[in-house]
């Protein structure tokens, strides 16, 4: 299985907008992001993304360019607060390529992936590939 875990872009402040939707410059490092994957011929089987906004909007941004065969959906396990282990049990029967896009720290140290990620440069965005 091929993974990509997608930070999702720049987001407005809670006291901004409480939905929390991306900024403008977040919406273009994203497409940037795309761009950068597109050309690189990055092939993913489907876009997974929490319920919060900026991580839809991000994942929308991303299919729109990479074309996802079973485009995007909306999964449990991604969330700030939500339990991960239905995620990471899912992960381990995937075996087509899979781009996740929620906030990276909430990637970290939460048993998603073993081993080491290698960082994909991202025209400004971030992007990392297992």
């Amino acid at each position: 299985m091929e993974l990509y875990l997608v930070q999702h872009g720049a987001a407005k402040s809670e006291s901004e907008d409480p939905a929390r939707p991306l900024t403008e410059e977040g919406r273009q490092t994203v497409e940037r992001l795309a761009e950068f994957l597109a050309a690189r011929a990055v092939r993913i089987g489907r876009v997974e993304h929490s319920d919060k906004l900026r991580a839809r909007q991000t994942a929308e941004i991303l299919a729109v360019r990479l074309r996802p065969a079973e485009g995007g959906v909306q999964v449990t396990g991604l969330a700030p607060n939500d339990d991960v282990e239905p995620a990471r049990a899912r992960l381990t029967e995937e075996s087509g390529s899979l781009m996740l896009v929620g906030g990276l720290v909430r990637f970290s140290g939460t048993g998603l992936w073993q081993g080491s990620l290698t960082p994909t440069p991202s025209a400004g965005g971030r992007a990392l590939r297992l």
